[in-house]
């Protein structure tokens, strides 16, 4: 009788191996979720980056457009041309152009900002009379200025009316 009680009383190397298994498989598990939940919070915080940048960028432009400036631009690049009675929110700039360079939308003037960075590819266009053109050189004003580029294989538009 006490060599059946000093069988019964412990575990089997078989019962601690399969015990073993099931642990390792449920830390594996919750490894792999909260690395999940880790790379979808980076997502979601790059994401709401992204969609800050535009907000700026958008505003920024609407603004500077808004304000009565006289406009030229081509193809990569938009300039804004001040004259201080017309604009007082740009009294200190004479000129303030929005480019693309280095991947790069940029404002320079007195003072220079990166609007949106990481776009591959991006273009200005102008819409006159019902006409699209490259290039702005006229002292009137454009009916629209068009935005468009691809940032992260995916293509973005903007089109802004003027005053």
């Amino acid at each position: 009788m006490n060599s059946q009680n000093a069988r019964q009383s412990g575990f089997t190397l078989l019962e601690m191996l399969i015990a073993l298994t099931l642990f390792a498989l449920l830390i594996g598990l919750g490894y792999q979720a909260l690395l999940n939940i880790a790379l979808s919070q980076k997502k979601i915080a790059q994401h709401t980056a992204q969609q800050t940048s535009h907000a700026i960028a958008h505003r920024t432009i609407r603004q500077l457009i808004r304000s009565n400036a006289a406009i030229s631009g081509s193809t990569q690049s938009l300039t804004f041309q001040f004259d201080g009675h017309d604009s007082p929110n740009y009294v200190n700039e004479k000129f303030l152009t929005i480019s693309i360079h280095q991947n790069k939308l940029i404002r320079t003037g007195s003072t220079n900002a990166i609007l949106l960075s990481g776009i591959d590819s991006a273009i200005f266009s102008y819409q006159h009379n019902g006409q699209r053109l490259s290039n702005w050189k006229q002292k009137k004003q454009p009916d629209s200025i068009q935005v468009s580029w691809t940032e992260n294989d995916e293509d973005h538009y903007w089109e802004f009316s003027t005053p």
